[in-house]
């Protein structure tokens, strides 16, 4: 942090956390040096989305569930708002399809517009904000509370925590292997949420039995 502000002259203030440390700036030309002179440096690191940048996550309740997705991003499209992506929601267990739709908006003037919405072609509809039942994890270093788009750390395999892409692990489809995990060193892969590390929401928060289908 002395190397940033005094010697780059980057405005930055940091904040320990867990085995991290999180850099704050107050501007994008500051955020732009600092993700420069780390990549310069080949330091690891990865970036959280600032709340402007990131989709508003809403669910839709009243349509049926053959209800085709394309249609409820046309419909708001015509009102307005800028739909990201639209995901209909399935049961955990089961993978049944539910007649709940999970709508990604990018931010605008109007997007709180979303939860005064009751109707849609001929059904009555109920938005609310859309609440994650874990805590989001990286696809690329299997960290959590961040996502891959915005992650330059080493890779790390989900099933054998090896520095490369799970997707082209080797053990993949090997009989009698034991996966490991890259967060806790255990007999599991790191998306287990049995992991003695991996994080578990305030008991006062809001959770979903609902999963997205992607």
């Amino acid at each position: 942090m002395q190397r940033l502000n005094g010697v780059q002259k980057i405005n930055c203030a940091a904040k320990p956390k867990s085995e991290f440390m999180h850099v704050y700036c107050n501007s994008s030309t500051d955020h732009r040096n600092i993700t420069e002179y780390l990549d310069k440096e080949n330091i690891q690191y990865y970036v959280v989305p600032s709340a402007a940048k990131k989709p508003v996550k809403v669910v839709i309740k009243g349509h049926p569930i053959d209800y085709p997705i394309e249609d409820i991003k046309n419909n708001l499209t015509k009102l307005n708002f800028r739909v990201d992506k639209v995901n209909q929601l399935k049961k955990f267990k089961d993978k049944r399809p539910l007649n709940i739709f999970q709508v990604h908006l990018m931010q605008s003037e109007n997007i709180q517009d979303i939860y005064k919405l009751t109707t849609m072609e001929y059904y009555i509809i109920y938005v609310e904000k859309y609440e994650r039942k874990t805590i989001g994890q990286c696809f690329c270093c299997q960290k959590f509370a961040h996502h891959s788009s915005g992650c330059k750390m080493e890779a790390r395999c989900v099933l054998c925590a090896e520095a490369h892409d799970s997707r082209v692990c080797p053990m993949k489809n090997k009989d009698n292997f034991t996966p490991k995990c890259g967060n806790c060193g255990g007999p599991h892969t790191a998306s287990f949420r049995g992991c003695p590390n991996f994080p578990k929401l305030k008991k006062n928060n809001p959770w979903t039995i609902l999963r997205s289908s992607t």
